[in-house]
């Protein structure tokens, strides 16, 4: 597992001691392009609220179900980077709503083995959604000193009348969203006057796993560029039309985000790995 190639135990989660052996097999990230084509698979939405983002990953159908499962990668690595207030880079405008996003930027921390690990898994990701809707891999790469995530702030409210399950959707978007208001941030009384139209999503789960194997809850301001953390990440793929061709853009959405070592903790790992003994004559 690539959480156990970082030094000092840092990928290493408190109350998940689980082995490779002990994993499901879609529990595991495939090597190989083959295996991933059977590992997950691009299918469009049957109901489409955004018409920028028409198709979802799913993981293949399992034996003996028809439930689907959206695919959630696991990722880690140090806080290069970060803007995780409930609003994001929001301008306060309703024309900036559909691009308004929250971010967090990792990076190796000089330790490249795990790090390009998981950059490599993610470009197949990518070469598989490119190959599935264009034919051809993408023609840029992913940049191996950082890993790039996003999520967006805001969902368009929509409205149908003749489906009952979507006026449902929405009513529960906006009490979901008085969840993530946060009135301490300027912008909140914004978001108020554009909720007809857009609604903040539900907040980003942050938080620190405890000895007892729950999780405790952080306010995105504890967290600090050097910490290390454990990330989970889903496949975003907005898909814009160009005549009879259209052109997908892979992105990998923040889901949740877990602090596994602050930043002093860190350093203090560093720093006693470090240090040489003092030998005296009196040895």
């Amino acid at each position: 597992l690539v959480r156990d190639l970082w030094p000092d135990g840092l990928g290493q989660v408190v109350g998940d001691d689980r082995q490779l052996e002990d994993l499901e097999p879609w529990q595991v990230f495939p090597h190989s392009m083959e295996d991933l084509f059977r590992w997950m698979y691009i299918t469009r939405r049957s109901m489409v609220f955004d018409r920028t983002r028409p198709f979802e990953v799913l993981h293949a159908p399992m034996a003996n179900s028809n439930t689907k499962y959206s695919v959630v990668m696991r990722m880690q690595g140090f806080v290069k980077k970060m803007n995780l207030s409930t609003y994001g880079n929001w301008n306060g405008l309703e024309k900036g709503a559909p691009g308004a996003i929250q971010m967090l930027i990792l990076e190796s921390g000089g330790h490249d083995e795990p790090f390009h690990a998981q950059i490599d898994a993610l470009e197949r990701v990518r070469s598989l959604v490119f190959r599935q809707l264009t034919g051809h891999d993408p023609a840029d790469r992913l940049p191996r000193d950082k890993i790039y995530f996003q999520r967006r702030v805001f969902q368009k409210v929509s409205v149908c009348a003749i489906c009952p399950s979507t006026l449902l959707s929405n009513r529960q978007a906006s009490e979901e969203a008085e969840v993530a208001i946060d009135i301490t941030d300027h912008r909140y009384i914004d978001a108020q006057e554009i909720a007809k139209h857009w609604v903040a999503r539900p907040p980003l789960p942050i938080g620190a796993p405890l000895d007892t194997g729950v999780c405790k809850k952080l306010h995105h301001l504890v967290l600090s560029p050097g910490d290390f953390v454990d990330v989970a990440v889903s496949v975003d793929i907005a898909y814009f039309r160009n005549g009879a061709r259209g052109t997908p853009r892979v992105q990998f959405s923040l889901e949740h985000v877990l602090l596994l070592a602050s930043a002093d903790d860190v350093q203090t790992v560093r720093t006693e790995r470090t240090q040489v003994p003092h030998v005296t004559d009196d040895c």
